[in-house]
């Protein structure tokens, strides 16, 4: 089965609490086992993540990263068998400033190798942090992978709410949410690949105006599962040859 993405979400919370409770995707359904459910968590400031829904095993992919006002990680999990209108939820999120925002982008991924699931190389996980101040301008970093048919995904998330996050050329967005009047946006891409890659682009196009907004980016590489070896008849005994006569 070549890699596909079965079936993605997005969900945005913000709170003027000093507290988000938590944030949940609904609904996640999946016609085939064995994917790969992978999870983006975008929160400005501090708090406790914990993530439970689809009756899976959590593993934490990316550790906490980003700075001051906006941080991410990631974690996945493996569905044994297909999920029906799963749901998927973290929390909670503590801030130390007047206004809170969490995100909550769920991917998952058919065709993907459940034994060893991530590209080995060494550029993988991306994680970069900056402050950007330009409209139109592009964050982005560099991946390269070891295996040939991999999925790249990437996130981004910023404090900023005048549209940050428009999708990479290539890339094809799976989520964007901006436009909030007080709150932050965050988006999500993929782009499959047939081949290793050397140095390739991890971007998202900032539509911020906001001068000294803080954003996070995050990028990944699942690999595909192995094709199945090909098997042939043993046989044990002598080879017995028959002759048929015309």
């Amino acid at each position: 089965m070549p890699l596909s993405i079965e079936v993605s979400g997005f969900a945005i919370n913000v709170s003027s609490a000093s507290e988000v409770s938590g944030l949940t995707v609904s609904g996640i359904s999946t016609a085939n086992s064995n994917d790969i459910v992978y999870v983006w968590v975008g929160q400005t400031y501090s708090g406790t993540v914990a993530i439970s829904g689809g009756g899976l095993t959590w593993t934490q992919r990316i550790p906490i990263f980003g700075q001051g006002g906006i941080l991410g990680r990631s974690f996945y999990g493996i569905a044994a068998s297909t999920l029906s209108n799963a749901n998927i939820t973290v929390g909670s999120f503590s801030n130390s400033g007047s206004k809170n925002y969490a995100y909550l982008a769920v991917v998952s991924v058919a065709g993907a190798n459940t034994s060893s699931p991530f590209d080995g190389n060494a550029s993988i996980p991306l994680t970069l942090s900056g402050t950007g101040s330009v409209q139109g301008a592009a964050q982005s970093g560099v991946v390269s992978t070891t295996n040939a048919n991999d999925i790249l995904l990437a996130f981004m998330a910023t404090a900023a709410y005048s549209g940050w996050g428009y999708h990479a050329s290539g890339w094809t967005q799976l989520s964007q949410t901006s436009g909030q009047t007080t709150g932050g946006s965050a988006a999500t891409e993929y782009l499959i690949v047939s081949s290793a890659q050397t140095s390739a682009p991890v971007s998202f196009v900032s539509g911020s105006t906001a001068a000294g907004s803080l954003w996070i980016l995050a990028g990944d590489a699942i690999q595909a599962a192995s094709a199945a070896a090909p098997s042939f008849f043993q046989h044990s005994g002598p080879l017995r040859l028959k002759r048929f006569n015309r």
